[in-house]
C-alpha cells in the first residue's frame, strides 16, 4: 500500500513538472512556427510587410477608488450594449530605441536557462523516485539529488527576481501614465520557488544526517 501511494504521488509530481517544462516550450515553438509560416506566405505571394520593432513589457494597472466606482472605459457588444470595464494587465510593445539592448538580450537568454533548470529538476526527481522505489532510501545519491533539485529551484527564483528587476528598470525609464490608474511593472516575487528550494535543502540536510547516523550504527554493529 505504501509503495502504491509513493508511485501515485510520484506520477502526479512528474506530470506537474513535465507540464511546467512543456507548456513554455510549446508556446515558444508555436510562436516560431507561426512567425515562419507568416513570413514564408508573404514571401511566396510577393508581399512586403513592415516588421514590428518593439520589446514587450507587461504592465499592471492598479485602479484608483474613483475608477473602481465609476470606470471611464466601456466595451460595446454586437447588440449595442455598452458595459464599463476596468483594465488589469496589458502588454505594451515599447519602441526598441527606448529599451537598452542589454536588457533584451538578458531577458531573452533567461528563457532557455529556466527550461534547462526545469529539465534538471525533472531528471533528478525521476532518479530520486527510482531509488526510493528500489528501497535505496538512505543513500548518498538521494542527498545529492535533493540538493540539486533545491538549488535548481532557487536558481530559477533568482532568475525571476533579476528578470523582474530589469522589467522594473525598463518601466521606470519609459514613464508610462494612464488617467485613473497607478501603473507598475507586472511580475510576482517567486516566493514559492524560494520556499520550496529552502525546504528541499533542509530535507537534504536532514537526509544527510540520517544517512550519517545509519552508517555509524552499521559500524558500531
Amino acid at each position: 500500500m505504501k509503495k502504491t501511494s509513493i508511485y501515485i504521488l510520484s506520477v502526479i509530481v512528474l506530470a506537474v513538472l513535465a507540464l511546467s517544462v512543456i507548456l513554455p516550450s510549446r508556446r515558444l515553438v508555436q510562436l516560431g512556427v507561426e512567425t515562419f509560416s507568416m513570413g514564408f506566405s508573404q514571401g511566396y505571394n510577393g508581399e512586403e510587410s513592415e516588421p514590428v520593432h518593439g520589446s514587450p513589457i507587461e504592465i499592471s494597472f492598479v485602479p484608483s477608488a474613483s475608477t473602481m466606482l465609476q470606470p471611464a472605459d466601456s466595451i460595446q457588444f454586437q447588440d449595442g450594449r455598452q458595459l464599463p470595464f476596468i483594465i488589469d494587465n496589458v502588454i505594451v510593445m515599447t519602441p526598441d530605441e527606448n529599451v537598452p539592448d542589454w536588457t533584451k538580450w538578458v531577458l531573452f537568454s533567461f528563457t532557455p536557462i529556466k527550461i534547462f533548470f526545469l529539465f534538471v529538476i525533472l531528471w533528478k526527481l525521476i532518479r530520486f523516485i527510482i531509488n526510493v522505489s528500489k528501497a535505496r532510501i538512505f543513500v548518498g545519491q538521494n542527498v545529492t539529488y535533493l540538493r540539486q533539485i533545491s538549488l535548481s529551484l532557487i536558481a530559477i527564483a533568482i532568475i525571476q527576481i533579476i528578470a523582474g528587476s530589469i522589467q522594473d528598470y525598463i518601466f521606470h525609464q519609459l514613464h508610462f501614465t494612464w488617467p485613473g490608474y497607478q501603473l507598475e511593472a507586472q511580475w510576482n516575487f517567486p516566493w514559492n520557488n524560494l520556499l520550496l528550494g529552502s525546504i528541499g535543502l533542509l530535507f537534504a540536510q536532514v537526509w544527510s544526517y540520517g544517512l550519517h547516523i545509519k552508517q555509524e550504527q552499521e559500524l558500531t554493529i
